[in-house]
């Protein structure tokens, strides 16, 4: 008897896991340091143009703990790579493991007529103003709603769900009635925080072209001496209190020191800045202006004594 009831309830688990195959695949998370998503954007073929965003390092706001995004501007070679043009920092990302949602800010890049992480009322370029970016906690049925989403997809209901190969893993695909995928760890299929559509314009179009991590395949971004300046800058002392000094071995024409608001504090053409008359301590974003056009933003932290 009592094999008959062990029997009996095999039979019902494995038709448990039968029906929720999907379930039981391990969560992607998307905050992960060296993620890189590259996406193109094309005005007129063949005239095409590249930028990344790049999770690198950690950073701390109101004692929260979260990755720092770097948004690069990218220029394609002959080797079917990309050179580094510009590097700043894009915003900051943090993500619920357990609840499965990815939460922060960002600063607006603009591209051409096209703008990133449109959400309606959100200033965007204070990074203390953090809302929820994505949900991979949905399933069939369920309706998208994160900010980003172009009009005509916020609401829009989940019809389908599937395990399936996407940028050299297996990874949960959530499909809407418009046929726009939700890739878990990836973000929409037009790029991270790129304003999803469910049309491209005959003569134009944007979307993700590559996407790596750094226990996957190489994004192919290669550093050149445009990039060098952010690895080996030197800035001290860090909490600052009196000045604020940059070593840097290209030359610097002006240090602009702002609030995470983006509020222009103080201005200087030297290598350092005072930071004495500034009445408040906390995280500040240090711009760095160096020669051949080249701008660095850095976090600082500024301590009254």
């Amino acid at each position: 008897m009592k094999l008959v009831k062990l029997f009996y309830l095999l039979l019902i688990l494995i038709g448990y896991v039968n029906q929720c195959p999907l379930n039981s695949q391990s969560y992607s998370p998307l905050v992960k340091e060296g993620a890189t998503w590259i996406n193109y954007y094309s005005e007129e073929y063949p005239e095409t143009l590249y930028s990344a965003y790049k999770i690198e390092g950690d950073t701390t706001i109101n004692s929260t703990d979260y990755k720092k995004l770097y948004y690069y501007n990218l220029k394609p070679n002959q080797t079917s790579s990309f050179e580094i043009v510009s590097k700043d920092l894009g915003g900051i990302l943090r993500e619920d493991i357990i609840g499965k949602k990815v939460y922060g800010s960002l600063f607006i890049q603009t591209w051409g007529e096209f703008e990133f992480i449109l959400c309606d009322g959100v200033n965007f370029n204070n990074l203390e103003n953090e809302v929820q970016l994505f949900d991979f906690n949905k399933f069939v049925g369920d309706t998208l709603n994160d900010c980003h989403l172009d009009q005509n997809e916020i609401g829009t209901i989940i019809i389908d769900e599937k395990i399936a190969q996407r940028f050299g893993s297996e990874r949960r695909v959530l499909i809407n009635e418009n046929n726009l995928e939700l890739i878990e760890g990836i973000g929409y299929e037009d790029g991270l925080f790129m304003k999803a559509h469910t049309w491209v314009h005959a003569g134009w179009g944007y979307g993700l072209f590559d996407y790596c991590n750094s226990s996957e395949i190489n994004c192919q971004l290669i550093t050149n001496s445009l990039e060098i300046p952010n690895i080996i800058l030197k800035i001290y002392p860090n909490p600052a209190v009196d000045k604020l000094f940059v070593e840097s071995p290209i030359e610097i024409k002006r240090l602009n020191l702002k609030d995470l608001n983006g509020k222009l504090i103080k201005s200087s053409t030297q290598n350092y800045i005072l930071t004495n008359e500034i009445k408040n301590s906390g995280l500040f974003l240090l711009n760095i202006e160096l020669e051949g056009n080249q701008n660095i933003n850095k976090l600082i932290n500024i301590t009254r004594r």
